[in-house]
């Protein structure tokens, strides 16, 4: 009965940072998209960083064991994929996130899901808030913006008779300035 390797990065603290550092810069440099799929991380790369992956993949193998790497060629593309034990459960999604430090390549599907949850909150605050502005416009705000665009329409149509008549600019903006006095009045007494 073959014993399974310890789920643990037997990484000193520096040499990771340093580790994670230079997967970071190969991912900067070559790293085209990435997909995250149920324990598994599938990476693409350009062609030009085949020794830097097989560095990659040799220097992992000796502190994480745990973790399969499989390393395809094509001819546009490397496709690396890494894959942890099923035993991990959730913490799959943490263990993968260290290989894509520095990715800025779109992914092909949710890339993080760790942070699917954080996303979905950050949405809903947003439209809570979209909500609640809406909501304070509606009964606030819009009273006093539909009297200011009336008067401002106002104010325009007799601007636009202004060649005829050089009075009416008087009349438009007396107009303009009475309506933003009302909205300004209106405003002040609403507070």
């Amino acid at each position: 009965m073959s014993e399974s390797p310890p789920i643990a990065c037997t990484l000193p603290p520096l040499a990771f940072a340093k580790r994670v550092s230079w997967i970071a810069s190969v991912n900067r440099a070559f790293l085209r998209s990435h997909c995250y799929r149920a324990g598994m991380l599938e990476l693409t790369y350009a062609p030009a960083a085949r020794s830097q992956l097989q560095a990659l993949i040799e220097r992992e193998r000796e502190c994480c064991a745990f973790l399969r790497f499989d390393l395809r060629e094509r001819e546009e593309a490397l496709d690396l994929r890494i894959e942890v034990p099923s035993s991990v459960g959730r913490g799959a999604a943490l263990l993968l996130d260290v290989f894509l430090q520095g990715a800025s390549a779109p992914n092909r599907s949710d890339a993080r899901p760790a942070r699917r949850r954080e996303s979905r909150v950050g949405r809903l605050t947003w439209l809570g808030s979209a909500a609640a502005a809406l909501l304070v416009g509606v009964c606030c705000v819009l009273p006093l913006l539909f009297s200011a665009l009336a008067l401002t329409a106002l104010a325009g149509i007799f601007v636009a008779f202004a060649r005829a008549y050089w009075w009416m600019i008087v009349i438009a903006l007396a107009a303009a300035a009475g309506g933003w006095f009302l909205i300004a009045r209106r405003r002040s007494k609403t507070r």
